[in-house]
């Protein structure tokens, strides 16, 4: 009866939740997004469904040449899976900050909504999905079938994860055989150091990515950590990226788990560019 009674709690503060959201001014990201002419597109993924913001190079990209063409999937961090300590109602973060990261990224690109951000209307939405279960395979597998959308008119996938979407990106590498690069940003690389060092409760039914076998050796890897990241530690970082076959280990003295990632980024797309002038 008391786990009734609470799955019929959380469903009430849910729909009140979605209520006050629905009558509430426009979302933040979704000004961030009007000002970087960023088109909103709904997209159905399994069994999620996801909201992909598209940039303006990937919105009006028609050419018929499909030499070396590539689409950069910018995929966002935890965001607010819990509030005062109990589950939030909207996971979507306050300050998306892959979407000022895409705003300067002049490439075809999107950003790939996780299930449950951004506030789709999802009857399989559940705050497990974005607690325990955030990096489950389930999650992928959704994230993965939501990009489908879009990949097939690209040769390359240039997939860039923040915080817990490096994770999430790097599990979507193994399995997306269009990855030729991967960029992750103070990415959570090895869950079990992340959840033991804050005595969180241990992630049991998401997947570890430090548990992985290394990634396909064509796939170039950077990973960024900030020197003064608290949140997760750069040595987490290093460690995961010194296990794969081709990857790049890059600390950032002045960064912390937030900043200073946006200035950073112009650097970062040239790295990037450059990789891709090598690919055929």
């Amino acid at each position: 009866m008391k786990k009734r009674s609470t799955l019929i709690q959380y469903a009430l503060s849910f729909l009140f939740g979605a209520l006050t959201i629905g009558c509430s001014t426009q979302p933040y990201e979704q000004s961030v997004a009007k000002t970087s002419h960023t088109n909103l597109q709904t997209v159905t993924g399994s069994p999620f469904i996801h909201q992909v913001y598209v940039n303006q190079a990937a919105f009006t990209d028609q050419t018929d040449n499909r030499s070396k063409r590539f689409l950069h999937v910018y995929i966002g961090g935890d965001g607010r899976a819990y509030v005062n300590g109990k589950f939030s109602i909207n996971p979507t973060p306050l300050n998306p900050l892959l979407l000022k990261l895409m705003e300067q990224d002049i490439q075809p690109a999107i950003y790939l909504g996780r299930p449950c951000y951004f506030n789709p209307i999802d009857s399989n939405c559940h705050p497990t999905w974005w607690t325990d279960r955030r990096y489950n395979e389930q999650v992928v597998t959704s994230l993965l079938a939501a990009l489908s959308h879009f990949s097939s008119r690209y040769d390359h996938i240039v997939l860039i994860g923040y915080s817990g979407g490096g994770a999430l990106a790097m599990l979507m590498a193994e399995q997306l055989k269009q990855t030729q690069i991967l960029v992750t940003i103070a990415g959570n690389l090895d869950t079990f150091e992340w959840t033991t060092y804050h005595q969180y409760t241990p992630l049991m039914e998401s997947l570890n990515p430090a548990d992985r076998p290394p990634l396909r050796s064509n796939i170039i890897q950077l990973h960024y950590a900030g020197k003064k990241d608290d949140n997760i530690k750069a040595d987490w970082i290093k460690s995961v990226s010194e296990k794969q076959k081709q990857a790049e280990y890059h600390l950032i003295d002045q960064a912390d788990h937030a900043c200073c990632w946006v200035d950073l980024w112009p650097k970062v797309l040239k790295k990037i560019e450059s990789y891709q002038s090598f690919i055929d």
